[in-house]
């Protein structure tokens, strides 16, 4: 299951939305933009509003994440790209691996991503995916940066989204409660 918290256009800057996209969904990176959709003016029909500028994506990760979870939505924005490029449309993502630190990030398999950025609240993304772990209790214990930066940044944030296990860190931050 995917966990989404985003900024309520509806209610206001400081209101939120929080939602849940089941487990049997499938979820494209056209689908996460179209969370707003805008009314085609002719025929209706929803339609996403065309952007000038990609969206910063930051895929936020920490020792012991599951790679899969990182692996998949870089894919999924990625092929978004592909098939924006197609139509004539400029890239719509651009992503970026983000953890506390600038470096190589061990996973839960045999492999690390490189962290391009470090987190922080003065260079924040339109979307972060928290990704999850194996082993979340210890993943909270040793990430309460992580943690505090999420309770900090989801109000200046349009979408934050945890993906399995690491909604966790959205609960610990408070973002879930109620």
């Amino acid at each position: 299951a995917i966990h989404f918290l985003r900024r309520s256009r509806r209610l206001g800057r400081r209101a939120f939305e929080v939602g849940r996209i089941g487990s049997r969904s499938v979820v494209s990176g056209d689908s996460l933009q179209a969370m707003n959709p805008v009314k085609h003016p002719v025929n209706g029909a929803a339609k996403v509003a065309d952007r000038a500028a990609a969206r910063s994506v930051y895929i936020v990760v920490y020792e012991g994440f599951k790679a899969l979870e990182a692996i998949g939505p870089m894919s999924v924005f990625e092929y978004a790209n592909i098939h924006l490029g197609r139509q004539g449309r400029p890239r719509g993502y651009e992503v970026a691996i983000v953890a506390r630190a600038v470096g190589p990030v061990r996973s839960d398999m045999l492999m690390s991503l490189d962290a391009t950025r470090a987190l922080s609240l003065a260079d924040l993304p339109d979307i972060a995916v928290i990704v999850g772990t194996r082993d979340i209790e210890q993943a909270l214990q040793r990430n309460a940066t992580l943690v505090e930066w999420a309770h900090r940044a989801a109000g200046q944030i349009d979408r934050l989204v945890a993906l399995c296990t690491g909604s966790f860190f959205l609960a610990a931050a408070g973002l879930l409660d109620g």
